[in-house]
């Protein structure tokens, strides 16, 4: 296999990856109860809610890190702040959702 066969699945992988990543953060976004009430936060219901957004978060991560592959040669100094702003940022989300969800469940 060459290596512009492995770049172009790369780039195929991570267009998929985007695709998969913001129909899961729309089903999260949707199911996700909109009263924290200690019942619903200690269900199953609110854990798989949250199961969805991480994974909809580690799959934008790997859709932009492959958009800004696709885009490295063209890329100018405020773009590629823009993308590690943007990477950063679902990483920070991805933590603070993990955070949230292991702090309340306790309780």
């Amino acid at each position: 296999m060459k290596n512009d066969d492995l770049i172009a699945g790369a780039m195929k992988l991570g267009g998929f990856s985007n695709i998969a990543g913001g129909v899961l953060v729309a089903v999260a976004y949707l199911s996700h109860p909109h009263h924290e009430t200690p019942e619903v936060i200690a269900s199953n219901y609110w854990l798989w809610t949250h199961v969805i957004f991480v994974f909809s978060l580690l799959f934008g991560v790997f859709g932009l890190i492959a958009l800004m592959g696709h885009t490295l040669r063209k890329v100018t100094v405020s773009s590629l702040v823009g993308y590690l702003i943007a990477i950063s940022s679902l990483i920070l989300i991805f933590g603070l959702n993990y955070y949230d969800h292991s702090t309340r469940r306790g309780s």
